[in-house]
């Protein structure tokens, strides 16, 4: 049987359409509906607890049914018979699943879903505007950023693109012999008053008034047409390839995955002082101002990713690791909060049906070894507070650099 998942957790639903899983005619009775509910893509335990379907149809009017469900073979899994009640007016149907446990009053409601009811069908889809929340938010300012830098590094491949035709159309002249010789260009020049030269001529090398030689400037565009691994990134402006472990070490970002050990980068130069260095791929820049150099990382860096913790766990993190934000996992509830390390403390904050949710970590983070160790963890639940919980929590840490 083909079950409609419905994450109880998700920021984002995974189904766009659930015309596979509902078909009925208006005024049909216990039509079902196959549901998985999970909970972080895990599937959820539904022991304990009831299931409703709460729904305004087209006409406004409210219903509220607990149908007739049947457990499916997995864990989550139910079989939803909804009533002829469900399909009694055409138009539009908005409404959601409410999951709830009468003895401690646990109620979960799911995303919004809507569908059609006609005089021959009902379909069903989802409705995603109640989610387009601060992670949409943060995700499109993650593509901005992204997209400027694509525009930059856009740029610079054009730049290349043209320095490699010039230099392509110098070097088939070259080839082709078809530069005077530097004894023919003496000749011409004496046999011309004004000294002015009309044609091709040839050279060991050219040089301007300033002393600036043609060869130079060759092996310049030759640089940024095919740049070279190097022991360490040239500072100067263009793109470089470069190799982990060949770099120097105040030229390593603090930490990059397995992936992005070898790749591409580029240079944004003024002085021995004042440079930027950028490796795209992982998002890491180190800017250098009047000498003082921070790594930082817009996008962010997931260094740890649902650690079970409690008071006393420590947990590995890297260098340069002092902007952070952590995400929790408690409850059925996804609490995030950035901020120092060096604050030596976060606080998650949430509302639950008119009541305050908080969570309280008190740590230690050693720089030397990227050691941080979870010393006091305090809950306030349901106007309860409680001191040093032993309870574990799952904790991830994204990094942004210094």
């Amino acid at each position: 049987m083909n079950y409609m998942i419905i994450d109880l957790a998700a920021q984002q639903p995974t189904i766009k359409s659930l015309g596979d899983y509902l078909f009925a005619r208006q005024g049909d009775n216990r039509r079902p509906l196959p549901v998985w509910f999970r909970q972080s893509g895990q599937p959820f335990a539904l022991d304990g607890y009831s299931v409703e379907w709460d729904q305004t149809d087209s006409g406004n009017n409210p219903l509220t049914v607990s149908g007739t469900t049947i457990a499916g073979a997995a864990v989550g899994q139910v079989i939803f018979y909804f009533p002829a009640r469900a399909f009694a007016v055409a138009g539009t149907v908005t409404g959601h699943f409410l999951i709830k446990k009468a003895d401690d009053g646990t109620v979960i409601s799911s995303i919004d879903l809507t569908f059609e009811v006609t005089k021959d069908n009902v379909l069903m889809n989802i409705d995603t505007t109640p989610f387009m929340n601060d992670w949409e938010a943060f995700k499109t300012s993650i593509k901005n950023d992204t997209d400027g830098l694509q525009s930059q590094i856009d740029g610079f491949n054009s730049t290349i693109a043209g320095a490699n035709s010039t230099a392509q159309s110098i070097e088939a002249l070259v080839n082709a012999n078809q530069v005077a010789k530097s004894s023919d260009l003496d000749s011409y020049l004496k046999n011309n008053v004004d000294g002015t030269v009309n044609g091709i001529v040839t050279a060991n090398d050219f040089k301007n008034q300033s002393g600036d030689s043609f060869n130079t400037l060759k092996a310049n565009v030759d640089q940024l047409i095919t740049p070279q691994v190097q022991s360490s990134i040239p500072l100067k402006t263009g793109p470089f390839l470069y190799n982990l472990s060949d770099l120097d070490a105040d030229q390593k970002p603090p930490y990059l995955s397995t992936a992005d050990y070898n790749g591409y980068g580029y240079v944004i130069f003024r002085d021995s002082q004042n440079y930027i260095i950028n490796f795209p791929v992982s998002g890491w820049v180190l800017n250098v101002i009047n000498g003082s150099k921070t790594w930082s990382n817009n996008s962010g860096i997931m260094v740890a990713w649902n650690e079970t913790v409690k008071k006393g766990s420590t947990l590995q993190l890297v260098p340069n690791s002092d902007t952070v934000r952590f995400e929790v996992n408690l409850r059925g509830e996804h609490l995030c909060t950035k901020g120092s390390l060096s604050q030596g403390a976060m606080s998650f904050i949430d509302i639950l049906e008119n009541a305050i949710h908080g969570l309280y970590l008190e740590y230690s983070y050693n720089s030397s070894s990227c050691v941080l160790t979870i010393n006091k963890m305090s809950e306030l639940l349901n106007g309860t507070y409680s001191e040093n919980t032993t309870d574990s929590i799952q904790l991830g840490v994204v990094i942004y650099g210094q």
